[in-house]
């Protein structure tokens, strides 16, 4: 029987460290398959299309996010400075490993590396030197900029220098993200160039047994990722003494050995089995977690492998959306039913039963990301739970990712949209100030050349044209000092008690000119009383009458309405045109936004107009909405408080305000 013991367990340890080499050559490759610098460098070089000159916000939207894995740990900019190279911009901005302002040739082993790049006109990873940079072990990747495309020749490109894009390239980040904590605990890891170690994991130390090795080729210099055994991860061989017990006993326990060896073996064979796919699916787990930022190309090749591993026939992923509540994101098999029991699994769970329903919060760095829900058809125990949640943080991770780069992807479609804008607003102010300016000039040339020619009737027609553009142009000049006022928070107002019906018959009166080929009704009742600025009443007031001038036909009605609304006081606007359709109503009061109708192209705007009403709306307690007019059209709506201190609520005497702006 001892005999039997001790061959069964020379035979696990030697089947253990075949198993646990194809283990450790898995690791290996997944540590190389990380240290892909060069792909995701070159991209960014590409972006950069030669130029060195490039600050620390333009270097950020070329780089996009760093790799998630954390291989680079800076990008930066550097300038060719006589024989210095000094970086100019860096991401993250303000890095402390990366620091705007240092020389990266200071150091010989990186001047010889920024020489070779120049020449060669590719990239080049410099010696590292331990030291060399703050916190982790890291080695230079320079990329040279001429400001074009590389010169042909060794003399040209020596001429052309400007520049370089670098990198700090850190092995640490990339092996602790690609494996997890259980792996590194029993597999030693070392990621070297040459004599020198970038990195070492925790159980390094240990005797080196069932070793891999792979070649990683980085840029010009080529690193090799090492991988063996760890403490304790194969079984030792007996010793021989142990053997001569054994036989000893050997003669009276021949048929005992016999069928416990054979037990034995199964059992062994089969545990050994079993831990090498979870360890398996662990190694694999991380490369496929990070192949993608898409939750809809990752999940299903994910939840394939976890359900076939450990028998799931119910396995369901949620992920948490900007208010922290959970949806379901991807799904194998039906939902479990509202009145089933469901157990939530943490780190002291003994095990779950066939059959139950069990779910496993996702968070990342304390907060919750999303769950994984799952059944399976066999007892899970510990191992294979600890399995399940080594798994989970796995995902818990590339679900944070996947939230980040999403975020990240919204933030840079709203820039690119409000730049879109601003050069639109560019253009449009142009075109505006050359018409007015144009038509004023082409009048006024008219009247000088031709005045003794001209009728009073033709005089009195040329003067009023110039009259109207002048007009308009003061209209958009006034804009354009508003919109100045608002870039620099300058905008200001002084609230007073005021007669709203005097001034709204007042502004009225002022701007009859712009509603000459319009029909203007006024339904003003006396004494409504407003805590107002009247300078922004008639800001307020002439921007609805301009746009209601502009966008609706001649020979229509354009309606002036002042009355008490419940507790505040309302002016509105109203006229008979196209309208303002429902999904634009809160955009127009946004800076450079004109709607997409045709109306709108057929008509001159400046898109600051409303932005300055929504401004001086804030600043006084009042709101400004758009609706639909009755007949049609748009009814431009402001509330204003009739006393001091009050707030405007979108709902009023038991009238709500549609599309209300706040």
């Amino acid at each position: 029987m001892v005999l039997g013991l001790q061959w069964a367990q020379w035979r696990d340890a030697a089947s253990a460290t075949t198993r646990f080499r194809r283990g450790s050559a898995q690791v290996a490759a997944t540590v190389g398959r990380g240290l892909a610098a060069p792909t995701y460098m070159g991209r960014v070089d590409g972006l950069l299309d030669g130029r060195a000159d490039v600050d620390s916000a333009g270097l950020a939207r070329a780089a996009g996010s760093l790799p998630s894995n954390g291989l680079i740990e800076a990008l930066g900019a550097a300038a060719v400075q006589g024989d210095r190279v000094i970086v100019t911009a860096s991401v993250p901005a303000s890095s402390p490993v990366l620091p705007v302002g240092v020389d990266l040739a200071a150091m010989p082993t990186n001047r010889e590396a920024f020489d070779l790049a120049r020449d060669d006109g590719g990239p080049t990873v410099a010696e590292p030197r331990s030291g060399a940079f703050p916190g982790q072990q890291a080695a230079v990747i320079a990329y040279p900029e001429y400001g074009g495309p590389p010169p042909d020749s060794t003399t040209g490109r020596r001429a052309r220098i400007q520049g370089y894009l670098v990198g700090l390239i850190a092995p640490k980040a990339v092996v602790e993200n690609s494996l997890t904590p259980e792996a590194l605990r029993t597999t030693a890891v070392t990621v070297t160039d040459g004599g020198f170690t970038f990195y070492a994991s925790p159980s390094a130390s240990a005797r080196r047994h069932a070793v891999s090795q792979r070649s990683v080729p980085v840029a010009n210099r080529t690193w090799t990722v090492t991988a063996w055994a760890g403490p304790g991860a194969v079984p030792t061989r007996p010793p021989w003494w142990g053997t001569g017990v054994a036989l000893a006993a050997l003669l009276a326990s021949v048929v005992g050995l016999v069928a416990l060896l054979r037990r034995e073996g199964r059992a062994s064979r089969a545990r050994e089995t079993a831990r090498a796919e979870e360890m398996r699916l662990i190694t694999d787990a991380g490369p496929l977690l990070q192949h993608s930022l898409d939750l809809g190309e990752l999940l299903p090749d994910f939840a394939v492998q976890l359900a076939n591993q450990f028998e799931l026939d119910r396995l369901g992923v949620a992920t948490a959306n900007e208010e922290g509540e959970l949806v379901d994101t991807f799904s194998i098999g039906p939902a479990p039913a509202p009145s089933r029991t469901v157990m939530q699994v943490g780190a002291t769970t003994p095990e779950v039963e066939a059959g139950q329903d069990f779910v496993i919060p996702l968070q990342r760095t304390g907060r919750t990301v999303g769950s994984l829900r799952a059944r399976s058809r066999r007892i899970l125990e510990r191992p294979q739970l600890d399995s399940i949640r080594a798994v989970s943080d796995l995902l818990a991770a590339a679900l944070g990712n996947a939230q980040l780069y999403q975020r990240e992807q919204e933030t840079v479609r709203r820039l690119r949209e409000l730049d879109r804008m601003k050069l639109s607003f560019l253009s449009t102010v142009s075109h505006e100030l050359r018409t007015a300016v144009a038509a004023i000039e082409g009048f006024g040339s008219l009247l000088v050349e031709h005045w003794p020619t001209l009728s009073d009737e033709q005089r009195r027609e040329f003067i009023d044209r110039i009259a109207r553009n002048a007009g308009s142009l003061k209209r958009l000049v006034d804009d354009l000092l508003d919109f100045a006022r608002l870039e620099r928070h300058a905008l200001t107002v002084a609230p007073r008690l005021v007669s709203l019906s005097d001034l709204a018959q007042q502004t009225v009166e002022q701007l009859a000119s712009l509603l000459e080929q319009h029909h203007l009704t006024l339904a003003i009742r006396p004494d409504v009383i407003a805590f107002t600025d009247p300078d922004a009443v008639e800001r307020i007031l002439g921007n609805f009458l301009s746009n209601a001038a502009k966008y609706s036909p001649p020979g229509t009605t354009v309606t002036v309405t002042v009355e008490p609304y419940g507790a505040r006081a309302l002016l509105a606007v109203s006229d008979q045109g196209p309208g303002i359709p429902a999904d634009e109503r809160t955009r127009v009061f946004t800076r450079f936004y004109r709607s997409e109708t045709e109306a709108t192209h057929r008509t001159r705007g400046a898109g600051i107009g409303l932005a300055v009403v929504k401004e001086f709306a804030d600043r006084m307690n009042a709101v400004v909405t758009v609706d639909s007019a009755d007949g049609g059209g748009a009814r431009f709506v402001a509330l204003f408080p009739t006393e001091p201190g009050m707030l405007v609520d979108s709902d009023v005497a038991g009238r709500p305000i549609p599309d209300l702006v706040e």
